[in-house]
């Protein structure tokens, strides 16, 4: 079905009925070229595409969103929420992770990460990692108040983490417990299996012996 808007034109001077169109398009973001779709606003009366009025780097941010996919780097969204989870402001997690105030508020606004970011931001993401080697450095940066709220936030979160993983491992070892007990099963029916082809072997062999003792040929003896 196909979409239309309304909006101001500059080119025309008034109001023009835009169709709302997807491209394919060729893209290179750093070393990576690929192809994205691109959405558009076509003018209804001169056929010309224009980037959406509304969010024009709806196509750029598209473009470092596939680029991060590619490349697997923490996307924009994953990024924001690693602050927000410990309950900071831009400017104070800036200061924990030793990064310009500006370069996180672009990161965060869509702009590009670089590695070095990346691994940052990634040691940030582990509530312990986040505390023993960024915030307790650092703690001289933070207001007491912040620095008390912080420990608070990460001791829970901390907490929380080691009772899912003991929960994992807890599972982990109860399968791995199930598994010994099939195997320990197992080794015993072939045991069990072997005794039994043992006695049955050396029953044979022993009534063989006798047998031959009755059934041998006359002129044995």
């Amino acid at each position: 079905m196909t979409k239309y808007v309304n909006n101001f034109l500059i080119d025309l001077g008034r109001i023009e009925k835009f169709e709302v169109v997807s491209v394919n398009e060729t893209v290179t973001v750093k070393d990576l070229t690929f192809k994205n779709m691109h959405t558009y606003w076509k003018s209804v009366t001169t056929g010309e595409l224009y980037l959406p009025f509304n969010d024009p780097d709806i196509n750029l941010n598209s473009d470092y969103d596939r680029y991060r996919a590619e490349k697997k780097l923490l996307s924009t969204k994953d990024i924001i929420n690693i602050r927000k989870k410990y309950k900071l402001s831009l400017r104070s997690f800036a200061k924990v992770l030793g990064i310009g105030y500006s370069t996180l508020s672009k990161i965060e606004n869509g702009a590009l990460q670089s590695n070095e970011h990346d691994a940052l931001l990634r040691l940030a993401s582990d509530s312990y990692s986040f505390y023993n080697n960024l915030v307790l450095p650092k703690a001289e940066l933070l207001t007491d108040k912040e620095l008390k709220e912080l420990s608070k936030v990460i001791e829970k979160l901390i907490v929380v983490s080691y009772k899912e993983h003991e929960i994992i491992a807890g599972n982990v070892l109860s399968k791995t417990n199930e598994m010994i007990t099939t195997i320990n099963i197992f080794n015993y029916d072939i045991k069990e299996s072997e005794r039994r082809f043992e006695k049955e072997d050396s029953e044979w062999q022993l009534e063989n012996s006798i047998l031959k003792k009755f059934i041998q040929p006359h002129w044995i003896q």
